[in-house]
């Protein structure tokens, strides 16, 4: 007889229940699920699931049913029922033969499987604090599992909804997480708002850290816990920084926004990693480039400070350093704001370039100023006649650094009767030359070639604008080669700039010269191009001054739009020529224009100080190089000469001996020997050359005057050497040219630097010195036809070439040729209608030919522009 129950379904059921919670009331933690129910167990349930007509693979799939709501009843571990899953009890293949109702049940039990575990992750990751992927890793391999199976994937649940659900549980617990953390930070004082934005940014990075450590890949491929919690604190930080940029950036301070900007650049590296598509725009460049502009503005005026920090720890280096310590102290300020603004690793370019851009206008103003500076010191030392004759920016300079080092020895320089070279003063030369170099190294380190790129490939175009007054500095630095107006062969000249028989503006009186320096500002406004008047007068006292020369100057703005100064000579109508600094006031933020505005200004500095020491130097070394000095010597021994012997005359005495040129410079000599050491122990080579070029040619200069008048339409009452005279000049010019080289052992400055343009146009004097008017007249026609006219490559006169006492040799067509301009001055000394009339048509010929030239250069000029117009159009 066998017991068959009313309902052998629900009696089985009933009786897996209690053998299966028995199994587990008495199994060992350590038994697999497989074997949960003991042999016997298992063959009393086989009995009757056989003997109740039950089938096997239905008892199976009930037992399924019974550990998945042991499980349910958090009876069995998440591990037991993965390990019951992994022992697999039916074939795939199997499942086609069963019966359509034992189908459709395994297939219910692998759904409800499904639902009750994303349920329990659904609940389990409310703790996102304390799961982490390794939690929900077993789950996760069940669902995997689950979803493998055929039956399950008959069912097409849409995952979907449970994956929502999920990240709606995280995007709700990260908010509250959030909210706490903001109500903790709010509760402490802070002293401004980029407090608790830190730290709120800093909460969020480290939060991101903590999600991306415990939940490294998205769970089932789509959840990215790490990137939900992420994108969400930034979708609640983002109005907070919105807030702060929209606030005054003058009320915080730099030194706790820009730990907030680094926190903000790796919470953009999140967000771009986690919400790209977002709606919400984490404009760091937006928020922050206010704050970056102020701190360059905030440098801008950290300037004066640097630089006199600089100078109040300077120290003169040892002797051949060349600059002081000074020079490389003011750089040492520049490279940590550099390394910041670089540290910003600004993701807009365009806005990096203008940072750059920028900050290079904060170092080139901080290098004038340094330069102005020196200059300023610089002119403690200089006599009053030199240091007078400076711009009101450096005597401005000078007033306000007269607290610094260097005034006591400066005072007593120029109690010196004679101007010579002290080492400070070298220094302060070489400290500009040094800024210089150093600003070309800083123009390579900051890339600024990529920088000028980048700003035009992003630049707008400029608009078109109506004209706008620009403000012009019109400095009239000096004059060369004036008109002789007064019997001495001098002029007192001034300057007159007027417009439309107004006058506009007059300088103060040269008297005495005619290479006068005024360096005299005139400044104006102009919208347009306008021509100005400029003429030089001769001052006189006793009657009406006279005209020296004139010229036409024409200023248009659009010739100026560099903001540069431009170094105009004029040639001025029959002899001489102007020189003037011309600037049209502003700036272009451009960072090219900057380094190149300063390179300039440094240059023209080092020029100027130059020029400075050898104007000091002229008076002394002109009082050495006087027609009395000279030749009283050499004219008392002809004297003595031809008082015993009548029938020899003075130009027979031509032996000229290296003792007779020693006496004759001895002052000379004894100067330059007190100042050039001092140049060649402390000045660089490039400073030394400078200045011994200048002196060098001021020398020549001096000299020539010696032999030939200035140029005039008139003839002088002046008369030539004689040929003795001639001779010791021309050997003496050989002589200071020998010593300035070094003597025989030929160590001092090179020949090269010596043999300068005016050293040989000096040397085609002799050879037609001695000539007539109608030779004159005939070289003069024979010189404007050579080309290079005047350029020699001689180290000695004609005069030392040939036999002593021998009649001076012409020049041929093939030998080297003199200036015309020399020519004339040299006939100037031959008397006759004739002559005069030649210096008169020659010097109109000439000026006619300057003014044709002009005005060829100034056509080129419009029609060039019109060209790029037209192009532009």
């Amino acid at each position: 007889f066998t017991f068959i129950p009313q309902n052998p379904k629900a009696y089985y059921h009933l009786l897996l229940e209690m053998c299966v919670d028995h199994a587990l009331a008495t199994r060992h933690q350590d038994d697999m699920a497989a074997n949960l129910i003991s042999p016997p167990t298992k063959a009393l349930l086989k009995e009757c699931g056989v003997r109740w007509r039950l089938t096997s693979s239905w008892r199976e799939i009930i037992l399924m049913e019974v550990i998945k709501e042991r499980y349910r009843e958090a009876k069995v571990s998440v591990g037991f029922l993965l390990d019951f899953l992994q022992a697999k009890f039916y074939k795939d293949t199997d499942v086609h033969q069963w019966h359509i109702s034992e189908v459709n049940m395994l297939g219910d039990v692998y759904g409800g499987l499904n639902h009750m575990i994303f349920d329990n992750i659904n609940h389990d990751i409310k703790d996102l604090g304390n799961v982490s992927a390794d939690y929900f890793r077993p789950m996760l391999e069940i669902l995997d599992r689950v979803h493998q199976q055929e039956v399950y994937q008959r069912l097409n649940i849409e995952l979907k909804p449970f994956f929502d659900d999920i990240t709606d549980t995280v995007l709700t617990e990260s908010f509250q997480k959030y909210r706490e953390k903001d109500e903790e930070i709010q509760k402490v004082p802070y002293e401004n708002e980029t407090v608790p934005l830190s730290q709120m940014a800093l909460y969020i990075v480290s939060e991101h850290a903590v999600m991306k450590k415990r939940f490294p890949k998205p769970l089932f491929g789509t959840v990215d816990v790490a990137g939900i919690v992420v994108e969400h604190n930034l979708r609640n930080f983002v109005p907070l920084m919105q807030n702060m940029a929209n606030m005054d950036g003058r009320k915080l301070p730099t030194g706790d926004v820009f730990p907030l900007y680094q926190l903000c650049r790796e919470l953009v590296s999140l967000f771009e990693e986690y919400a790209p598509s977002s709606s919400v725009h984490f404009n760091i460049s937006t928020w922050f480039r206010p704050y970056v502009l102020k701190y360059l503005e905030d440098l801008d005026s950290s300037i004066l400070g640097w630089v006199t920090a600089a100078i109040q720890q300077d120290k003169v280096l040892s002797v051949g350093a060349g600059h002081s310590s000074s020079a490389s102290d003011l750089f040492a300020f520049f490279y940590d704001p550099l390394r910041w603004i670089r540290g910003l690793n600004w993701s807009n370019d365009y806005q990096r370039a203008t940072f750059m851009s920028k900050l290079a206008k904060v170092f080139c103003k901080a290098v004038d100023l340094y330069a102005q500076y020196m200059e300023s010191m610089f002119l403690e030392f200089m006599p009053s006649s030199v240091s007078a004759v400076t711009s009101k920016e450096a005597k401005s300079f000078s007033e306000q650094f007269a607290s610094f080092t260097f005034r006591s020895e400066s005072a007593e320089a120029k109690k010196a009767s004679r101007f010579v070279f002290t080492p400070k003063m070298c220094v302060l030369m070489n400290n500009i030359e040094a800024v210089r170099q150093r600003l070309d190294e800083l123009y390579r380190d900051m890339d600024v070639d990529e920088i000028v790129q980048i700003l035009r490939d992003n630049e707008p175009a400029p608009e078109q604008t109506e004209e706008e007054p620009h403000q012009f500095e019109v400095v009239i630095v000096s004059a060369e080669r004036l008109l002789p107006m007064d019997t001495n062969e001098k002029s007192d000249p001034y300057v007159v700039l007027s417009h439309d028989e107004k006058e506009l503006f007059r300088t103060k009186t040269i008297y005495a010269n005619i290479n006068p320096r005024w360096n005299e500002v005139y400044e104006t406004t102009l919208t347009k191009e306008i021509t100005y008047l400029v003429c030089v007068y001769d001052a006189e006292k006793t009657q009406s001054n006279r005209l020296c020369g004139w010229q036409y100057l024409c200023i248009d703005p659009q010739e100026y739009e560099d903001y540069m100064p431009h170094d105009v000579w004029l040639d001025l109508a029959q002899i001489g020529r102007l020189l003037l600094r011309i600037t049209m006031k502003g700036e272009r933020d451009d960072v090219q224009f900057f380094f190149g505005k300063t390179f300039r200004s440094l240059k023209r500095k080092e020029a100027d100080l130059s020029g400075m020491i050898v104007d000091a130097m002229i008076p002394s070394v002109q009082a050495c190089l006087t027609e009395r000095v000279l030749f009283s010597n050499f004219r008392s021994k002809a004297s003595l000469l031809g008082f015993f012997n009548s029938s020899v005359s003075s130009a027979k005495v031509t032996k000229v001996s290296d003792e007779d040129c020693d006496n004759a410079l001895g002052q000379l000599l004894d100067y330059l020997e007190d100042s050039l050491p001092v140049l060649y122990d402390y000045l660089t080579t490039e400073g030394m050359t400078m200045v011994i070029t200048r002196l060098w040619r001021e020398m020549l200069i001096t000299i020539e005057s010696l032999l030939v008048p200035p140029l005039s339409t008139e003839v002088s009452t002046r008369t030539p050497l004689t040929e003795i005279e001639m001779h010791v000049a021309f050997k003496i010019v050989e002589f200071i040219k020998l010593y300035l080289n070094g003597g025989d052992a030929g160590d001092g400055f090179p020949l090269k630097v010596l043999e300068i343009p005016k050293y040989k146009d000096l040397l085609t004097v002799r050879p037609i010195y001695d000539s007539s008017s109608e030779e004159l007249m005939e070289e003069y026609n024979r010189s404007l036809s050579v080309p290079g006219r005047g350029r020699l490559n001689r180290q000695q006169s004609d005069f030392e070439r040939r036999p002593a006492g021998a009649a001076a040799k012409r020049p041929g067509p093939g030998s080297m040729t003199p200036n015309p301009e020399t020519v004339l001055r040299i006939l100037r000394m031959r008397q006759g209608t004739a002559v005069e009339e030649f210096l008169t048509s020659a010097i109109e010929t000439q000026s006619q030919a300057r003014q044709a030239r002009a005005k060829a250069k100034r056509e080129q000029v419009l029609y060039q522009r019109q060209l790029m117009k037209d192009q532009e159009y």
